[in-house]
């Protein structure tokens, strides 16, 4: 079955950590049509270690995913650091990417990444925010529990910077 039989092979291995998420799969498939029909490449192809979007941001390596978008450590040629790209999941987010782009650009809040930019017009659509240097909590939990007072530490923050944004009249979702 080629492509497609590989590719639904490698959601079968039995190393869980190898197996690829749902919207990997996803994204995979629509690529792979796509290359079938000789379509023009998606967001989805575009997006991948090493290449360069909007001739500016080199992908260095993919740093995580949600619902609206994955998340890549990127490297801004024109500002020379490092950045975060937010790759849309879908066109059908732009709308509320724009919204995320809106508020964040009017709040400062000392302990969130600040948004520089926003690109919807047209593939690829995403957004540009400050890369925070850090381990990620999920990482850090599997590395080892958290104690108590971490625990307590971190939700404490979190509060901190939510009743900062709510102070200020934002609320998410």
């Amino acid at each position: 079955h080629g492509e497609l039989g590989t590719t639904l092979a490698s959601a079968l291995t039995d190393k869980a950590k190898a197996r690829p998420t749902a919207s990997d799969l996803a994204l995979e498939f629509v690529s792979q049509r796509n290359r079938a029909k000789g379509s023009p490449p998606t967001q989805a192809d575009q997006f991948t270690e090493g290449a360069q979007i909007g001739s500016r941001y080199d992908l260095r390596r993919k740093l995580g995913e949600g619902g609206l978008a994955t998340s890549w450590l990127a490297y801004d040629q024109e500002r020379h650091l490092d950045v975060v790209l937010k790759q849309l999941h879908s066109d059908d987010f732009a709308d509320a990417a724009r919204l995320e782009f809106g508020w964040a650009n009017k709040i400062r809040v000392a302990r969130c990444a600040r948004v520089w930019d926003i690109q919807t017009s047209h593939s690829p659509k995403y957004l540009v925010l400050e890369y925070i240097e850090g381990e990620a909590l999920r990482e850090r939990i599997r590395r080892a529990p958290l104690t108590v007072d971490s625990a307590r530490f971190l939700a404490a923050s979190a509060l901190d910077i939510l009743q900062e944004l709510h102070s200020a009249d934002f609320t998410h979702g």
